[in-house]
């Protein structure tokens, strides 16, 4: 399940969370913070940035005890999620004429 997890510190992070096997635990798989920022017409956007950047295998136990909420993100947020962390390579498409 991916969600927005916010932190008793105010930081927002986006990431799939797994559940440890056995343990009332979860993984962040993939974690992103979220960056806010509203323009001058009142528009909100936002910027993903990775948390774990020399992670072998992009995993981050969470500390439940550092988190005030969590939710499910809209589908504007989530699509951006998903297209920063698509390992899938496409290929560029040609025209032929």
């Amino acid at each position: 399940m991916i969600n927005i997890i916010k932190f008793i510190n105010g930081e927002e992070v986006i990431s799939h969370l797994q559940p440890v096997q056995g343990q009332d635990e979860f993984f962040m798989v993939d974690p992103c913070v979220i960056e806010t920022s509203i323009d001058v017409q009142g528009n909100v956007k936002a910027k993903l940035y990775p948390i774990a950047f020399f992670s072998k295998d992009n995993m981050v136990l969470l500390n439940q005890g550092a988190v005030m909420y969590t939710y499910g993100p809209s589908d504007e947020i989530l699509q951006a999620y998903e297209a920063r962390n698509n390992k899938v390579v496409v290929p560029e498409k040609k025209i032929i004429v």
